[in-house]
């Protein structure tokens, strides 16, 4: 099967997202992170620096911290169409903006250009992160809440990597759209576990809605939380290669 729940390590075709939800979940992640972004103007080749000061969700529009160097302000000003790139946690972020005069405001004591969410963004993730199989004989627990005050989730982790994991949720399932975030997320390894928020990126159920599986990416993930998942998925590598060498001999 290709795509999230696929085994493969080569380079992934660009996802096009034209939806508010799933774009307003990448742009949540460059406000949190205070990811640099390029900004270029069409036919201008100079490259400005900027922000993604704050999103509204609602209203479907992005705001952008003042240009660098400072000439980039005035043809922003002005409407000039542009486009932006942004690495995030490795993967390649663009999109284009027409031409359009934006709203100027105050946001925290700095002016911002308010903009629609664009039509599409380009989410091209040019190398996946290897995903292992977890062990039948160590089952890996998954704890999904923060969506509302009665939603608590339950489920098996099938697989995982230092950027997401694979889960099977063996109980009914309220309605998901991908781009929902999960802020309140506890995977529990044999031995340890760790708390962090996920965005939920695929979504498959059964006929019966019996058992849905879902496909995560981890959000905000701090030093420690980050070691103690590449050491688990580090493990289950040595272990799979370990028991196809003993049904070898």
């Amino acid at each position: 099967m290709s795509g999230f729940f696929g085994d493969g390590n080569g380079p992934q075709p660009p996802k096009i997202l034209r939806s508010p939800v799933e774009q307003a979940g990448i742009f949540h992640q460059l406000c949190a992170q205070s990811t640099p972004l390029t900004l270029t103007f069409s036919d201008r080749s100079q490259r400005f620096l900027t922000y993604m000061a704050t999103i509204n969700k609602q209203e479907h529009k992005l705001a952008l911290d003042e240009l660098v160097p400072e000439a980039g302000q005035r043809l922003l000003s002005r409407g000039e169409p542009f486009r932006i790139d942004v690495y995030l946690d490795g993967v390649h972020v663009h999109w284009k903006s027409p031409a359009a005069v934006p709203f100027l405001n105050q946001h925290k004591g700095y002016t911002v250009a308010w903009f629609d969410f664009p039509e599409e963004v380009i989410y091209h993730q040019k190398r996946s992160a290897f995903r292992a199989r977890t062990l039948g004989d160590e089952p890996v627990q998954l704890f999904l809440g923060g969506t509302g005050p009665d939603i608590v989730l339950q489920g098996q982790v099938a697989d995982l990597s230092a950027t997401g994991c694979k889960a099977h949720i063996a109980q009914p399932v309220p309605p998901l759209q991908p781009g929902q975030m999960f802020d309140d997320c506890k995977i529990v390894f044999p031995g340890g576990q760790v708390s962090l928020a996920v965005e939920v990126r695929h979504i498959k159920s059964d006929e019966d809605n019996s058992c849905t599986t879902l496909g995560l990416k981890f959000l905000h993930l701090d030093g420690m939380s980050q070691r103690t998942i590449e050491r688990y998925v580090n493990h289950l590598q040595r272990e799979a290669r370990r028991r196809q060498e003993g049904e070898l001999f």
